[in-house]
């Protein structure tokens, strides 16, 4: 039996990272190509590689358990950036798939791997740590990863990091119950997007807006944010958002007690989160659809 050492696994371990790398940031990019990004590596990435979104979300389906093995490979060959740069291409496929172990996993590797880089790469895993928690409702853990988190952006003078952070402690607020102080964050952050001249933020915090507006029992200043937000998206072809949005609308709809437009927007939402893989989501949709009828 031939007796493997690091000098003999080193060009196959750099073969298949020169291979993996780049696809995994063009699925990114196909599939959320509005969302900033923190490494550098994204710069020469050819997003042509895929036809579409639907193309790339097949190929992340597929390959996504191989990325995870190359995370741990880049850590323990030393390549860690590479190892921090792949958790940052897995994000947008995570949010559609829900895939919480494997977010997890890759994540923690990512940040030990971080941590040998500079305070942005932590940042960037500290906050993907923090969203993952934040989904799954561990909420003190978010709080407390993305307080490092805003700490670090904060240490790095990176406003787009620090506006992203401000955003995720509003939501954070918004699920602990404190719609005013979810929205003194949201506001924050849409100055911040608006400073840098980075719309969809600002847009984005539009929605956010429009959901503390909700929370707090404003349905129709919700109503009037959310239409607005609603409206760029789809104008702009961002499928998740809008989804996302009409989500945001139903429940504000429903709280007017108008549970007819409430499930035509929950089931024109499932539609659109089948069609571009978002199959988690759909179910949640159907859910909430079965809820208004009931």
């Amino acid at each position: 039996m031939t007796t493997l050492t690091p000098e003999a696994v080193e060009p196959a371990a750099t073969a298949l990272l020169d291979t993996m790398v780049p696809l995994t940031l063009a699925a990114d990019r196909r599939i959320n190509p509005g969302r900033w990004v923190l490494s550098p590596l994204y710069a020469t990435v050819d997003d042509t590689v895929f036809e579409d979104r639907s193309h790339a979300i097949e190929w992340m389906n597929t390959h996504a358990g191989t990325v995870r093995g190359c995370v741990r490979i880049a850590h323990e060959t030393g390549h860690y950036e590479t190892a921090w740069t792949l958790c940052e291409g897995l994000w947008a496929w995570l949010h559609i798939s829900k895939n919480w172990r494997l977010w997890r996993t890759t994540h923690e590797i990512g940040l030990e791997a971080a941590e040998r880089c500079d305070i942005t790469a932590q940042a960037r895993m500290l906050s993907a740590l923090g969203a993952l928690h934040l989904w799954t409702d561990n909420l003190d853990e978010a709080e407390r990863l993305h307080q490092r988190a805003r700490s670090l952006w904060v240490s790095a003078v990176h406003a787009l990091g620090q506006a992203t952070s401000l955003e995720n402690l509003g939501i954070i607020a918004l699920k602990q119950g404190t719609p005013i102080a979810a929205r003194e964050y949201f506001r924050q952050a849409r100055t911040m997007f608006s400073d840098l001249g980075v719309e969809r933020g600002v847009v984005l915090m539009e929605r956010r807006i429009g959901e503390s507006y909700r929370d707090s029992g404003d349905y129709d200043q919700a109503e009037t944010n959310l239409r607005s937000a609603l409206g760029w998206f789809l104008d702009s072809g961002d499928d998740y958002q809008v989804i996302r949005t009409r989500r945001s609308l139903a429940l504000t709809l429903q709280g007017q007690q108008r549970d007819e437009a409430a499930r035509e927007l929950l089931e024109e939402a499932r539609r659109l989160a089948e069609t571009i893989g978002a199959t988690t989501d759909a179910e949640e949709f159907s859910r909430l659809a079965d809820q208004v009828r009931s």
